[in-house]
């Protein structure tokens, strides 16, 4: 956990990767000036409405970022719908590797520079929402991380959301990541 009082000097060479959910505006931009620097792929779930602008985040960053959002959020920051062509669109604008945004029930859809795709949810019965999008999040770095494979790495998020919002509240023990990624291959056509 990053403390305001130590965000002056972070290094985060020694890192494969940093995911960072709704910091807070001081902690995000010195994570951002730090994953820049040192070359490190950031995924960012912004959560809600950000306390610092996407698009300055997108320019410090570049390429080697992984946007993530629910489509409440993504309407929300962009004025439009979560749609194959307005994602991809916003994508190309902020020049950012991958904009993921979660679709509840449909999937989630993903863009990169080469392609746009959406994946189907994982068939669940909701209890509570609570913690599917960190869920979510966290098991698509890490599979995207274990893999190299962005669609791969969509189904197994996917699995993980689906998960978290079977039980109440935040708390969902999820599988180990190579069960996840093992039993989502098959829908990934892997």
């Amino acid at each position: 956990m990053l403390l305001q009082d130590h965000t002056d000097d972070i290094d985060v060479s020694c890192f494969d990767a940093v995911v960072m959910f709704d910091a807070a505006p001081r902690a995000t931009t010195a994570l951002v000036r730090a994953t820049a620097s040192a070359a490190v792929p950031l995924y960012w779930n912004p959560g809600g409405l950000p306390h610092v602008p996407i698009d300055s985040v997108a320019t410090a960053v570049g390429e080697s970022m992984t946007l993530l959002m629910n489509r409440v959020e993504f309407r929300t920051t962009f004025d439009i719908d979560a749609a194959p062509d307005p994602v991809s669109a916003v994508r190309n604008r902020l020049g950012i590797r991958q904009l993921v945004v979660t679709l509840g029930a449909q999937g989630a859809l993903l863009a990169t520079a080469a392609e746009t795709s959406t994946v189907p949810s994982a068939a669940t019965t909701v209890a509570d929402g609570t913690g599917a999008g960190d869920a979510f999040t966290a098991a698509f770095a890490l599979a995207h991380l274990a893999t190299g494979d962005h669609l791969h790495a969509l189904h197994v998020g996917c699995a993980a959301g689906a998960m978290a919002v079977a039980t109440l509240g935040a708390r969902v023990r999820l599988p180990p990541l190579s069960e996840l990624i093992t039993s989502t291959a098959s829908a990934a056509g892997r």
